[in-house]
């Protein structure tokens, strides 16, 4: 697809099956619905990107080739209601809200060629979330992530990697279930 901007002003744009992008992403104005339908936006390049505009998205992969960046635009925060998936490529952030460049509020996978960036996750969902690593100790790393659950339980699965920060400030996390 080519650039997206989302700019209603009436009316509700319902995201509906698997809408894949290599392309800029903004969100001006208007009523979006992306998880009546369980819709996935991908995020796919062989170029860099930016994500603008502060919204929530169902299920979410970044899937960018090796080597190019996400952005998520200054101030700005992607909340990912549903999966977030991290297979390929980087997430900057410039200048990162208090709120984190991505809020991810359902199950978070990463992936072994998925290579960290200077944005930051923040896992905030209020119910139950599993966190599942590549499986790796060597490959693949995430950007900053920041747990702060008001309610729920945070399961890590797997081998997570990362090089950057991890902070915990609120929830209940589960290291043990699935031998992270």
């Amino acid at each position: 697809l080519p650039d997206i901007e989302i700019d209603k002003a009436s009316g509700t744009l319902t995201l509906s099956s698997i809408i894949r992008t290599t392309n800029d992403w903004t969100y001006t104005a208007g009523t979006l619905d992306a998880t009546t339908n369980d819709s996935t936006v991908v995020f796919g390049s062989t170029v860099d990107r930016t994500i603008t505009g502060s919204h929530t998205l169902d299920n979410v992969t970044f899937n960018l080739t090796d080597g190019y960046i996400a952005t998520v635009a200054n101030s700005n925060t992607l909340t990912v209601a549903g999966t977030l998936t991290l297979t390929n490529g980087f997430i900057n952030q410039t200048t990162i809200p208090a709120t984190g460049s991505i809020a991810a509020q359902g199950n978070i996978t990463q992936g072994t060629g998925f290579d960290g960036g200077t944005g930051r996750i923040e896992i905030n969902g209020t119910g139950a979330q599993t966190f599942t690593g590549s499986g790796d100790a060597t490959l693949g790393n995430l950007p900053d992530i920041e747990i702060d659950k008001a309610s729920g339980t945070l399961t890590l699965s797997s081998i997570i990697r990362t090089g950057n920060d991890w902070t915990y400030t609120a929830g209940t996390l589960d290291a043990t279930t699935n031998d992270s």
